[in-house]
């Protein structure tokens, strides 16, 4: 898919294809944020597609249930096909351009970060990589 004209400006503009727009569902609660679409993704042009994406929807149901659930990316290209993701300062300037347009919807409840990427460039402010993984549970009573 071409990236709108306002692509041209950013580092990574590159052949100006492979543009993913966010799916953004009004309504859910749970928005999934990744770092890049997939090669899969920036071929159709839409987000949430492919092999990769099945099996994150299985594991995600297998403990949250069914739920409706918006997805975006950091980075909402992938530069140009057959080129390699930046990395660097190439990508923090790629990043930092994509961010004046994020949008969480009125309905989002959660926010998933899938990868450790997307917590360093979406709160730069956490000092370490988050290394933490599962799920909260109810709080227990002291005497139970």
């Amino acid at each position: 898919m071409l990236k709108p004209k306002e692509c041209s400006l950013c580092v990574l503009a590159g052949d100006m294809n492979g543009f993913v727009p966010d799916k953004l569902i009004e309504g859910a609660p749970v928005m999934a944020i990744t770092m890049f679409p997939s090669q899969w993704e920036s071929t159709k042009g839409t987000a949430r597609e492919g092999l990769t994406v099945q099996d994150y929807e299985q594991q995600f149901e297998k403990y949250a249930g069914t739920v409706s659930k918006s997805y975006a990316n950091v980075v909402r290209c992938r530069a140009q096909k057959g080129v390699k993701l930046p990395t660097g300062k190439k990508l923090r300037e790629g990043a930092l351009f994509c961010r004046q347009y994020d949008k969480i919807p009125e309905s989002t409840k959660l926010v998933v970060f899938v990868g450790e990427d997307v917590a360093k460039h979406l709160r730069p402010d956490v000092p370490k990589p988050l290394t933490w993984r599962g799920f909260t549970l109810p709080e227990r009573k002291e005497n139970e």
